[in-house]
């Protein structure tokens, strides 16, 4: 059977080698020992099907959440604390 690179858990776990059970319009069944019935189906776009192409994808992905945590981390830097007034809210329930 052949073999695909699981990317959807790149980024936490690594690049997943699996071997496929089939495929169906725009899925993939793979055969993976941590799933409970002893398969997933994947999304094609979260597989790949060379281990270059994985490499190549994890690096784009990489890249990209990178880029994001640097503009999370710019937004963080750059906060100042603010002094903000509580205003209680009115209890629910009957007014008189």
């Amino acid at each position: 059977m052949a073999k695909v690179y699981i990317m959807k858990y790149a980024l936490t776990r690594g690049i997943i080698e699996a071997e496929v059970k089939k495929f169906t319009d725009g899925c993939v069944t793979v055969r993976h020992s941590n799933a409970s019935n002893g398969r997933v189906t994947l999304k094609q776009s979260e597989v790949c099907m060379s281990l270059a192409d994985a490499k190549a994808d994890f690096e784009r992905l990489k890249k990209k959440r990178l880029a994001h945590l640097k503009k999370q981390l710019a937004k963080l830097e750059g906060f100042e604390p603010k002094l903000l007034e509580w205003v209680p809210s009115k209890p629910k329930g009957k007014s008189k």
